[in-house]
């Protein structure tokens, strides 16, 4: 009798709801989301002090306040789990090769700067790491939320391409959203990319085709955006999620290879097809550097930008 009643209760258990999210978790997530928009530029040129600045902040009371929390004090190695997986320590030893990289820097108080601003990511995604791993919702939460900032930033984009269709835009280069320019919000989108691409290949339903839907929206606002650095990025990220769509497919084996690649490289095509038809025929006839196809403006990396490409080449 006794067993019977151990067992019923075992079975309760286990069929009983997860405890509901704690409100704080949700709301230090929803910050870090959505600091980078709801950060003021100040009129800066450059917008990312500002966003740096209130994100190092974050990172401080968000800290304090995890050392605060008893459930994270009593938890063994909870404070050192990000260092012990392997993407963490991947993380890690690249921080170490930026320290190493001061050896060969040509402006110190440069050098300083931005490693300050990788240490600050570094430090975001060291204390996110250790909210997610508290509880995997939190991770499918903080993607949804993600992919809703990026949809919102390319309406962003594409509301201010209408004005320069409309002619109320003098240039491609007056788009700037939030952020103090355009190539920081093509960045910006180009980042949140990932979520994205999470959500149309973990998820179901709805949110499957919010990920599709989602991806579109970010591939055609970098098209948009006529970032050079950016096309290359897209080609980058077809080539690194095309190989492991196809990686995946060989260990599943559940559809034909071609099939796998259908919904995101159609995505993509579809995207460039949009920009390329919107730019021949509704973008004014003016002399822009922006406006230019895409093969004429990716084009243009191997034609006078000398400069950017002995940057690229050393920091390989």
């Amino acid at each position: 009798m006794k067993k019977r009643l151990l067992n019923k209760t075992k079975v309760q258990s286990e069929k009983a709801p997860p405890p509901p999210l704690k409100i704080s978790y949700i709301i230090i997530l929803l910050a870090y989301a959505l600091i980078t928009v709801m950060t003021p530029h100040f009129n800066a040129w450059d917008s990312n002090g500002p966003k740096f600045l209130s994100l190092s902040l974050l990172n401080l009371f968000t800290f304090i306040f995890l050392l605060s929390r008893k459930e994270f004090r009593s938890e063994p190695n909870v404070f050192w789990s990000f260092f012990l997986n392997k993407i963490g320590l991947a993380y890690t030893l690249f921080m170490v090769v930026i320290l190493v990289s001061f050896t060969k820097a040509i402006n110190i108080p440069e050098a300083i700067l931005s490693f300050l601003k990788y240490f600050t990511v570094f430090c975001s995604a060291y204390i996110l790491s250790i909210l997610l791993r508290s509880d995997k919702r939190h991770f499918r939460m903080l993607v949804i939320v993600m992919a809703l900032v990026l949809i919102s930033d390319s309406i962003t984009v594409f509301y201010n391409i209408f004005l320069y269709i409309s002619k109320q835009l003098g240039s491609i280069l007056d788009i700037q959203s939030v952020y103090s320019n355009k190539n920081i919000l093509a960045a910006a989108i180009f980042v949140k990319i990932p979520f994205a691409l999470w959500l149309a290949t973990f998820e179901k339903g709805w949110l499957k085709k919010l990920g599709f839907i989602t991806l579109f929206c970010a591939e055609l606002a970098v098209f948009f955006m006529s970032t050079r650095a950016f096309y290359l990025g897209l080609i980058a990220i077809a080539l690194v999620y095309g190989a492991y769509l196809l990686i995946l497919n060989i260990r599943n084996g559940t559809i034909p290879w071609y099939k796998s690649l259908i919904p995101f490289f159609g995505t993509l095509a579809l995207a460039l097809l949009f920009y390329s038809f919107t730019q021949h025929y509704l973008f004014p006839k003016k002399i822009d550097t922006y406006n230019k196809s895409y093969i004429e403006r990716i084009s243009t990396i191997a034609s006078g930008e000398s400069g950017r490409l002995d940057n690229w080449k050393r920091s390989a």
